[in-house]
């Protein structure tokens, strides 16, 4: 989880999504216990499957999903109609601090409560995000599958744990990536069944036995 210095965030556990169609039913689900003035940050590398989740969430709203697309050059979408709560849609990976959010009016955005907001990258702007935050982590746990961690402020856990999350994205255990043993969502180290793996797997990606197909390009990050 990236720092946002709020000591009172509580940890809501694991979601292990097994492809992008359960990464938008993750998002359909938590749609539907928000309320405007909710903040979600999602945080996570490229293709990890955010922009796929707030497909998810607009979905969930009632609002027009063939819209949805990653906002990186333009900071913001609002996705609205007549009859729901707005999303608004925010991408901050091209931002270079939380003074750049004013130029979308995130102060007034906060104050008024009138929306709901999905914000990507939302470690690059920490310092102006409000305490009453939603926060899930992406990692990948595979080529397809994701380990989404989640974690809210305390006025809004009741509700989240409400949420009627898709029952085959609630699996307690998956194998280790390295060694292939059973390993709890619950574990400190997870997806690894211990920190020997854990550092296993970070020395492939140091000594480049782990390559990546191609070098990422700037239209990697709308097929987020």
């Amino acid at each position: 989880m990236f720092d946002l210095n709020i000591a009172s965030m509580v940890s809501l556990g694991h979601l292990h999504s097994h492809d992008e169609g359960e990464t938008h039913a993750i998002g359909v689900a938590l749609a539907r216990v928000l309320v405007a003035g909710d903040v979600v940050a999602l945080e996570g590398p490229l293709g990890a499957g955010k922009t796929c989740l707030v497909r998810g969430m607009v979905e969930g709203l009632g609002l027009p999903v063939a819209a949805v697309s990653s906002p990186t050059f333009v900071i913001s979408h609002e996705y609205a109609n007549d009859e729901s709560t707005p999303l608004v849609h925010i991408d901050a990976y091209r931002l270079s601090g939380p003074e750049d959010l004013e130029t979308i009016g995130w102060h007034e955005m906060l104050r008024s409560q009138e929306v709901i907001v999905a914000m990507e990258w939302p470690s690059r702007v920490a310092a102006a995000l409000p305490r009453r935050l939603i926060v899930i982590q992406f990692t990948h746990a595979g080529e397809h599958e994701r380990l989404l961690s989640l974690a809210a402020a305390p006025t809004l856990v009741e509700r989240l744990k409400a949420a009627d999350w898709p029952p085959s994205v609630l699996a307690r255990r998956v194998n280790c990536r390295i060694c292939q043993r059973p390993v709890e969502t619950t574990q400190p180290t997870f997806p690894f069944c211990s920190e020997r793996c854990r550092l296993a797997d970070l020395n492939a990606w140091f000594t480049e036995r782990y390559r990546t197909s191609r070098a990422a390009e700037a239209s990697d990050e709308l097929a987020d």
